[in-house]
């Protein structure tokens, strides 16, 4: 729902009648927009009745009665990391949802997610243009047991030479790209 309504419902219709044969994954944590130097801006909300509002309503998009993976997508500043996830566990507890990540940019808001031990999955952007921290960010992942999900594998249009990616990939056997 991040990017709007219409991907959810469609695939919702697409597995209705195959739901087993699908990893469904999707992400909670933008409900509005503000406009900053004429550009707008996502607001995170991360607030628990707006945490189970978002999944209730993917839930009903999605057809389903469970997400595979839920994503807190976007760190909301006014609202602790401890009780995002606490959320997201009970939502756990509660079969709704099977597994907990986040995704981030930031490098330092990814290591804090690592180090906090609150996640199983972290979705972060990972190429072969990708720097030695981000290298060692994939190792701290493997380390912590937690998954590692790379966006942005051709770099957003950048990398053409889609071998090459998809070998610079290949050598992280705990890296899962997304392409």
């Amino acid at each position: 729902p991040v990017y709007g309504t219409a991907n959810e419902e469609l695939l919702g219709e697409a597995f209705a009648d195959r739901r087993d044969r699908a990893v469904l994954c999707t992400k909670f944590g933008i409900t509005g927009q503000k406009v900053e130097n004429g550009k707008p801006v996502n607001l995170p909300d991360s607030r628990p009745e707006s945490i189970r509002a978002q999944v209730e309503g993917s839930l009903r998009r999605l057809r389903t009665d469970h997400i595979d993976l839920l994503y807190q997508h976007r760190v909301d500043p006014h609202v602790e990391s401890e009780v995002v996830a606490g959320v997201m566990a009970d939502l756990k507890k509660e079969g709704k949802i099977r597994h907990i990540g986040i995704t981030a940019h930031k490098l330092y808001i990814a290591e804090e997610a690592v180090e906090s031990g609150l996640y199983e999955t972290l979705q972060y952007p990972f190429s072969y243009l990708s720097s030695e921290k981000e290298i060692a960010l994939v190792k701290k992942c493997k380390e912590a047991n937690m998954g590692f999900i790379a966006m942005k594998a051709l770099s957003g249009g950048l990398i053409n030479n889609s071998k090459a990616a998809y070998a610079f990939q290949a050598q992280y056997d705990s890296v899962l790209p997304i392409w």
